[in-house]
């Protein structure tokens, strides 16, 4: 049995971590709030190690909860453009999840959604799609509940790279909390098999965004 079922059903705690937002420009801060069980702090100081994997885009460090907190904030510093998986362990708990920290060039315009095909995991090429994980790191993933109505991971697809094939006949889509208002700005490579002029606009004609 593997050490996490292991510990799931021996009912050991865990840690979570959160951060608010998951990327900002090089030379800028995250927020990470980490959260610890109420059991482990509450007779003396509880140690915890925040652990990089990759120390050039944020460091690793260790922080201290006092006697009976069980949450705190703590700001990490993005040092080089790229991504860095961030957990958090202490002893006699299990370890969080991992969060994903991004960099990018300072000055550049940062995406609050990010949908890449590329970076698309646990699915083989024509799997139906139900999940599509955000890579901006802000948790606006993409889903579908619906099996008949879930498109379809290609790989190689354009210029050797893989993409997510909507169709009109099965009305396939995901879906995800918008999370801007007012004027945006959407930026799509795609291709479409309907041409030109078969709709009123775009989105209609690719069958590619409703944006209500």
């Amino acid at each position: 049995m593997s050490a996490y079922l292991q510990n799931f059903y021996a009912k050991i705690p865990q840690i979570t971590l959160t951060a608010s937002p998951a990327s900002t420009n090089v030379g800028g801060t995250v927020t990470l709030q980490v959260s610890i069980p109420a059991s482990v702090s509450q007779a003396e100081p509880f140690a915890v190690t925040l652990t990089s994997s990759n120390t050039t885009v944020v460091a690793s460090t260790n922080m201290v909860f006092s006697t009976g907190a069980t949450s705190t904030n703590i700001s990490l510093q993005v040092n080089a453009v790229g991504t860095a998986n961030i957990t958090a362990s202490g002893v006699g708990v299990l370890a969080s999840l991992p969060v994903t920290i991004t960099g990018y060039p300072a000055g550049a315009r940062i995406p609050v959604v990010w949908f890449k095909a590329d970076a698309i995991t646990g699915v083989t090429n024509g799997g139906a799609l139900a999940d599509w994980t955000d890579s901006s790191g802000n948790g606006y993933n993409a889903s579908q509940d619906i099996l008949s109505q879930e498109p379809t991971y290609v790989t190689n697809a354009m210029n050797s790279f893989p993409v997510v094939r909507f169709n009109t006949t099965n009305s396939t889509y995901l879906s995800f909390t918008r999370p801007v208002q007012d004027d945006f700005t959407i930026i799509c490579v795609f291709q479409s098999t309907q041409g030109l002029y078969s709709g009123n606009f775009y989105y209609q004609g690719a069958g590619l965004v409703n944006g209500k």
